[in-house]
């Protein structure tokens, strides 16, 4: 069986199209957000990754709705949360696994923003597949950031804790992981691992989906990469039943077909200036020559 892709980022980083794209090759399965390598066990993920009010784990129900039950239903994500809560024993390499039996010799592709929070998360999935391959998804620091800021803001102001002073550092964010992530690809193998700027990819497709797939060994012909173009096509891209609606980001759910002539003039960002989300600050001289090194002016 193929080892699996793990796609790294932060969030707000073109993951959720990215890695649909991607997972709409024939020989791969791009999976919405599974959240299994928060801890050591399935359960310990699922208390982690739970909050008040919510319902957690929404993409790992999915995929075993779909997987398991054949579709996504209210009735088969209350029966997929019945199949997961009887394996809360497994570790996430265990449930990877299962996947990997139920879609034959497709690559499972792996996009969970959760699996770089930190770097024990990161730490179980080498140690469970030390052969997979890891793409690191970049986005530039200024947008990616801003991005963040606003959702955040929104939650709070949501539930009523704007205003308070709380101020995430989502710079940290962009310029923490991105080290953690490169420092894995100087620890792998050669091959095992590669990065792309995300601008890039969207902008010109049809010149790196075919780098990525010669990466990756599998098909670049056309007809694999006019699939790759369509992520819409995935079970994972629309917004789900009540209990399981996202798995993916929200605003890509609601639509996830791509605006090719956008995408094509999607403008460059500048790591000069105040910070959209803080005018008195601007960016690190660290996340600079972080920003520089991937070739971001």
């Amino acid at each position: 069986m193929p080892e699996p892709l793990f796609l790294l980022s932060p969030g707000r980083s073109f993951s959720s199209v990215v890695s649909t794209m991607i997972g709409e090759h024939p020989q791969c399965y791009g999976l919405p957000e599974l959240k299994i390598f928060s801890a050591d066990t399935i359960g310990a993920s699922w208390e982690k990754e739970s909050r008040p009010g919510s319902w957690p784990m929404q993409g790992l129900k999915r995929t075993v709705a779909e997987l398991q039950f054949g579709e996504q239903t209210d009735k088969t994500v209350d029966a997929a949360e019945a199949w997961i809560r009887e394996r809360f024993d497994w570790s996430g390499r265990q449930m990877m696994d299962w996947f990997q039996e139920q879609v034959g010799d497709r690559i499972l592709l792996d996009k969970s923003p959760a699996n770089t929070e930190n770097g024990a998360n990161l730490g179980r999935i080498v140690k469970a597949f030390p052969r997979a391959n890891f793409l690191l998804l970049l986005r530039h620091p200024r947008p990616r950031g801003k991005s963040q800021y606003s959702t955040i803001s929104k939650v709070l102001d949501k539930n009523g804790i704007g205003g308070m002073g709380f101020e995430p550092d989502v710079e940290w964010k962009w310029t923490g992981t991105n080290i953690m992530a490169r420092q894995l690809g100087q620890d792998l193998a050669l091959g095992q691992f590669m990065h792309i700027k995300g601008e890039d990819l969207l902008r010109e497709m049809d010149l790196y989906l075919p780098q990525i797939c010669q990466w990756l060994g599998i098909r670049d012909d056309a007809e694999a990469i006019e699939a790759m173009r369509h992520p819409e096509r995935s079970p994972y891209a629309t917004l789900g039943p009540v209990k399981a609606q996202h798995g993916n980001n929200g605003k890509f759910l609601k639509g996830p077909a791509l605006d090719f002539e956008r995408l094509a003039t999607m403008p460059e960002a500048s790591r000069d200036g105040p910070l959209d989300w803080d005018e008195t600050a601007e960016f690190t001289p660290q996340t600079r020559r972080l920003a520089h090194a991937f070739g971001y002016r």
